[in-house]
């Protein structure tokens, strides 16, 4: 049989809620209370699955370790340490490195019907991604994910969605599917708030400037970028709002073309494109129209300062802004 053509099926864990204890190195800290009764609940669930993982490859922190032998002792298989699971060392960005690991130690995936891996975040949702490049999703502690397919997909990438075990009392996948669906289309009236408010101001600001009759050089700059943002904040707002259409007017032929059958992906795919390349560039534009303006004074020290502000206020975002699903 071509073990690279067998069917796989992959579990991917967080781990459990870890004790709270400064004194002890993060690798160190073992499962709290509350996060072995997680893993107990999450057993039981995986239980109600009807599968059972040959092998739990495990982050070698303890936490991870704690959980992938509570799993183990209660769905049978074993418990084996790779430490390209462990929270340090960089994003995950393929699967290469896992297999290598594993086959190392003779542990050959291609071999395996059913494999768990039991992890942190953000490495767990990255894997997500490249074993399923089409999945977006990060999980909370003592939640898995289930993906199949077949060895050569997932070193590909195109391993499919199967189901997801949410932490809450509820396993049942069209209810975790749902609760992000909600949580997405509440994200996207957000953006459609920044829109409006970003819309409205760009539309303010030309106003001011076309009252004026002749434009300068830097007027006419900062008008035509001031156009071009309020033009793609509109379009913004159109599509945010078609985004959070009642998704039984949705074409089945189009939720089909996401190769993907949980209509949450569509949304979450649509919403980020919408940012990066009509929201984000809106936002570029209108930075480069206000920066215009400064040159429509004579005072070069306060372009200079102005310029200097916008400057340092970009790099404080980049070296502030959240990094977030961190374990």
């Amino acid at each position: 049989m071509d073990t690279e053509k067998s069917h796989i099926q992959i579990i991917l864990i967080r781990h459990g809620l870890k004790q709270v204890d400064k004194l002890l190195d993060d690798a160190d800290k073992p499962l709290s209370l509350e996060g072995c009764e997680q893993v107990k609940q999450l057993a039981n669930k995986l239980a109600c699955q009807n599968l059972k993982p040959m092998v739990f490859f495990a982050s070698p922190y303890l936490h991870a370790k704690q959980t992938a032998d509570i799993l183990r002792k209660s769905l049978s298989g074993k418990l084996v340490v790779l430490n390209s699971m462990k929270p340090s060392g960089g994003q995950i960005k393929s699967f290469d490195k896992i297999v290598n690991e594993a086959n190392q130690i003779g542990e050959k995936l291609s071999h395996l019907e059913v494999v768990a891996f039991v992890g942190h975040e953000p490495k767990i949702s990255q894997l997500l991604r490249c074993l399923a490049q089409d999945q977006r999703y990060t999980l909370n502690r003592a939640e898995a994910v289930c993906l199949e397919g077949t060895y050569e997909d997932f070193l590909q990438g195109k391993g499919k969605f199967k189901w997801c075990i949410s932490s809450d009392k509820s396993s049942d996948n069209n209810d975790c599917d749902k609760e992000i669906e909600n949580q997405l289309r509440e994200k996207v009236k957000s953006k459609m708030t920044v829109s409006t408010f970003l819309a409205g101001f760009t539309f303010t600001v030309l106003n001011d400037f076309l009252k004026e009759g002749n434009l300068n050089i830097p007027q006419i700059i900062a008008v035509l970028f001031m156009t071009a943002a309020m033009s793609l904040f509109v379009a913004s707002l159109y599509m945010y709002d078609q985004m959070l259409m009642p998704k039984k007017y949705w074409f089945n032929e189009v939720i089909h073309t996401t190769h993907s059958n949980q209509a949450h992906n569509l949304l979450y795919r649509y919403m980020v494109r919408t940012w990066y390349w009509v929201f984000t560039p809106g936002v570029a534009f209108a930075l480069i129209g206000l920066i215009a303006t400064l040159f429509n004074t004579s005072n070069y020290l306060v372009i200079f300062i102005g310029i200097v502000i916008f400057a340092v206020i970009i790099l404080y975002y980049f070296r502030m802004k959240p990094i977030l699903g961190q374990d």
